[in-house]
Formats: structure tokens, sequence, C-alpha cells
């Protein structure tokens, strides 16, 4: 998964169920099946094609100093 440092960062300690769990691109409108049920809002594809979190969709190029 593609997430920004602040989503990774909120994300640490988070509870989600065990089993496959279908989401629907907020973008791009694919539906694809994640691993649990905490499900991205983007698909892989358009995150990797627009640079962009999978959570929250902002920009992966410039989180790279975020801190707590």
């Amino acid at each position: 998964m593609a997430i920004c440092k602040k989503c990774e960062w909120e994300e640490k300690g988070m509870l989600s169920g065990q089993g496959f769990t279908d989401f629907v691109c907020q973008l791009c409108g694919k539906t694809d099946t994640w691993h649990n049920t905490n499900v991205p809002k983007f698909c892989h594809e358009c995150s990797k094609k627009l640079d962009m979190c999978q959570r929250c969709g902002g920009p992966l190029s410039e989180t790279e100093d975020f801190k707590a």
C-alpha cells in the first residue's frame, strides 16, 4: 500500500478485521478487494499514477518530513 507518513503514523495501533473486503476506488470507480476491513479510499493504480496516498489522497512526495 502507498500511504503517506502522516497516515502511517495515524494508523499505528489501529484495529481491523481479518477478512477479504471489497472497496470501490473514489477516483476511477474500480472495485477491488483488500486483505482486511481497513480498506483504502483509492486503488493502487490511481495512487501510483497520481503519486497520492491511498488513504487520504495527499501527495506522497511532499509528506516525507511529517513529524508527529
